[in-house]
This record gives structure tokens, sequence and C-alpha cells, in this order.
């Protein structure tokens, strides 16, 4: 890697390089070789499977010295175009090299939903133990700052303030001591985790990386998984492991698909046990979204006329094989998506992104029915969003009308009867202008009185 003139840190260990120069950096490959310079800044926010799903909410800024640094923090809803009407907001971040000093402006615009205030989490990189910290000019309770002498980082933890307000953090008098405020922690061995989605068969590769690269001896141990239902497990290079000193594992399990049955929330547990302790982690398998269709179509009989005309499949609550007297078979959709997005387009047409953004949209239709198993009685929310008019019953009733393209969900309150509940709903594609690389398709759950998804719920095809 070649490192301009300036001070370098590495993203993932905080190591420290004066540039210009040539380094040699192993990239194991769970990790970019990615390199900060000396003098920025970088808003972070919680992981997230798409910029709709949360707002920054905690907003964690990380600081990295050298020189005078900012940032100006940009933010919309993530799912509409009401950002060109100039529904957006701005804040200002400064560092001040001399002084040590960060500010965080308060927030200039807006946009629907836009939280009046947030948690914010400020980290110091490559920083010297502080005398005190002041916030606004009242130093801060030191319980809510940690300092590793280890790692050299400063982290300071502010409860929830307005976003509407200035905020000053200034530090002032130093120890010239390594004092730690926090244990340090050793390197973990499950240092993380990937899935990679394969089509044929169904299912993913999930690869868990044991990191003994900082470690003294030999570590052994073994890795198991417990499975949700619908899915199992497959080991590709056996179970146990031997890792020397100075060493990465990637071990590989394939997970498959059983059947057609599957729960609104499919967690895996992996747990690794070794010679230093468990370690358990959970990996979601499922977005909570419904994503199992069984879908007919597409229909050349879509906008208003489409939309309105009541068809077999409605008469009946389900799909017929011979759907608006075509020769058409259903298709059976076992996709998923990170977002939980069943993409019309992409399923009866294969197309690449760019192919779809300029693809011009046809007026059309289709029908796609599932079967949601309920444990019990109950009332829950219909969550829907996507593109562009849609229909939905549940036991052959109509539930819910939605006559335009929706960017986030519209909730109906429902009720589910215990056992399997049929589920169809009816969508047009009605030439809607596009987002992102979508222009015909839906995201469909049941969630509970706090919008969460309901995780006992089985989707399953019909």
């Amino acid at each position: 890697v070649w490192l301009p003139e300036g001070m370098w840190y590495n993203f993932w260990d905080d190591k420290k390089y004066a540039g210009p120069q040539d380094i040699d950096e192993p990239v194991p490959l769970r990790k970019i070789p990615l390199f900060v310079r000396g003098g920025s800044i970088i808003p972070n926010g919680p992981e997230v499977l798409h910029t709709g799903a949360t707002l920054l909410d905690p907003l964690t800024i990380h600081v990295y010295p050298g020189e005078d640094a900012q940032f100006t923090l940009y933010e919309d809803d993530g799912c509409t175009y009401d950002y060109e009407k100039g529904a957006f907001a701005l804040t200002n971040i400064t560092y001040r090299e001399n002084s040590k000093e960060v500010e965080i402006s308060a927030v200039k615009g807006g946009y629907a939903g836009f939280p009046a205030e947030r948690s914010l989490t400020v980290i110091y990189h490559d920083f010297d133990y502080p005398g005190t910290i002041k916030e606004n000019g009242i130093a801060l309770d030191p319980g809510s700052w940690q300092y590793d002498s280890h790692s050299r980082k400063l982290k300071m933890t502010l409860n929830r303030r307005p976003t509407s307000e200035n905020i000053l953090l200034e530090m002032e008098g130093k120890t010239g001591k390594r004092k730690d405020t926090q244990p340090e922690t050793a390197p973990a061995l499950f240092s993380c985790y990937d899935l990679e989605h394969i089509e044929s068969p169904f299912g993913y590769i999930l690869r868990i990386y044991l990191d003994n690269t900082a470690g003294k001896t030999q570590i052994r141990g073994k890795v198991s998984i417990r499975m949700p239902i619908g899915w199992s497990a497959k080991a590709l290079d056996g179970e146990g492991f031997r890792i020397p000193s100075g060493e990465l594992r990637v071990i590989r399990f394939m997970f498959n698909t059983n059947g057609n049955t599957f729960t609104a929330k499919s967690i895996s547990s992996v747990t690794v046990t070794s010679t230093q302790g468990e370690e358990i982690k959970e990996v979601s398998l499922t977005s909570g979204w419904a994503s199992w269709w069984k879908i007919a179509g597409p229909y050349n009989v879509g906008g208003l006329e489409g939309f309105n005309k009541v068809y077999v499949p409605e008469k009946e609550g389900k799909i017929s094989e011979n759907t608006l007297e075509s020769n058409l078979k259903p298709i059976l959709f076992r996709g998923f998506e990170c977002f939980g997005y069943v993409n019309l387009d992409k399923i009866f047409k294969k197309m690449d992104i760019t192919q779809m953004v300029a693809a011009v949209p046809e007026y059309k239709l289709c029908y796609a029915a599932c079967v949601a198993d309920s444990p019990e009685d109950k009332e829950c929310y219909l969550q829907l969003m996507g593109e562009d008019r849609f229909k939905v019953l549940i036991n052959g009733r109509l539930v819910a009308i939605v006559d335009e393209c929706i960017a986030k969900p519209v909730e109906y309150l429902v009720q589910l009867k215990k056992g399997k509940n049929r589920i169809l709903i009816k969508c047009t594609q009605d030439a809607h202008r596009e987002w992102n690389d979508r222009s015909w398709g839906f995201h469909f759950r049941f969630a509970n009185d706090e919008r969460n998804p309901l995780n006992d719920i089985i989707y399953s095809l019909e």
C-alpha cells in the first residue's frame, strides 16, 4: 500500500504510519486495507440493513489527530425524493488540533421524523490521558468517559442531547500518565463472521473467522451450530480446529433450507468452545419481512383498470393455475435479500441494476401468496411498502388498499386466527418514478404494538 504524505492510521487497529512510504499490510478476507489520514472526522451510526432502517441514533464520532478537521454530516429520510425539496439535515463537526476541542453544531434543516434529540459517543484516537473534560464549560462526570492505555482511545458517552443545540467538548490539563479507566481486553478468538447467499441450492455459506494473530500459544477448540426451523447446517471444514500462535483460521458451514417453512426471525446460534473459553454469536438468516411467496404473473392489465377489476384470485382468495385465463404457471419465489424486498421486476425478467434503472416501466399486474401460521388468535399490524398499487387479502377478506407508491411502511390493524392464515397480495406496476433500483415490488410483514416484527409467525409457501 502506498501512503501519501501525512500521518495515517490503520482503521482496524489504529497502528500509525508516517507517509510518504510503501508498506506491506496483511489483509485477510474479513478485512479491506483501510487507512485514515490524521486530521479526520468519521461519523458512524448503528449497524443497519439499509439507510431507511433507522436514524443515526446513537451517533458515534471518531476523531483522528494530526491536523484541524471538519466534517458536514448530511442526513435525509433515506427512502423518498423529499430531499429534492430541501428536506434534509446538516450537522457541522469541527476538530481543533491545538486545543483538542470538538464542536458539534446545532442541526440546520430537517425532514419528517428527524429526531429532536439523540445520544452521542465521541472517540478520540491516539490521545493522551486527559485531566478534565468539559461539555459546554461544565466538567463531565468521570463515569461518562473511559480511557484505554493500550489502544490510546478516549471514549466519551453523552446521553441524549437536543439536536438543536451546539456542543463544545474541551480537554484541560494532562496528567502525563497513561491511566486506564477500563480494563484492557484480550483479543477475541471469534472475531467475526460473514454470510454468502447462494441461489442453488438456496442457502448460505457461513464463514467464521478465528483470530489468534495476537495469541502466544496454540488454541484448540470446536464450533457447534444450532439451526432454526426450516434450516440445516453442514460443516465444510470440520467442526474442530487448531490455530497456531499468530495465525487466522476460517471455518465454513453450508446452511440450506429444508422446505418451504420459515420463522419470521430465523436465527442461528454459533458457539465457539476453546481453551480460551466459550463465545456465542447469533446469526440472522432472515430480515423479519416475509420473503417466501408463490407468485403469478406478470399480466399486461396494470394501471387503474387492472387494479380496480376483481379477478378470480381475489374472489377465491388464492392463486389459481390459470389466473386471468393465462397459461402462465405460477413462480415459486424463495429468494432472500437483506432488505426483505420482493423485487418483482427481477423475478419476472432477470436484469442487472443498470438495466433496471434504464428500463421504462410497463403497466402490468401480478399476485403473490403465502401462508402465515400464528400460534394464537391475535390482533396485530400489517406493514406494507413498495411500488406501485396494492390490495391485501387475509383469509379471503380484503383488509388493505394502497393506491400509491410508498417508501415507508403503511400500517393496518388486522386480525390473525390461530393456525394458518392465507395471505394474497395484488400488485400493479403503474410506471411510477423509480427509487434506488426499484420500480415494482414490495415488503410485507406482521408487527406488534412496538412495530417490531412478530417473531412467532411462521411463513410458508401456499
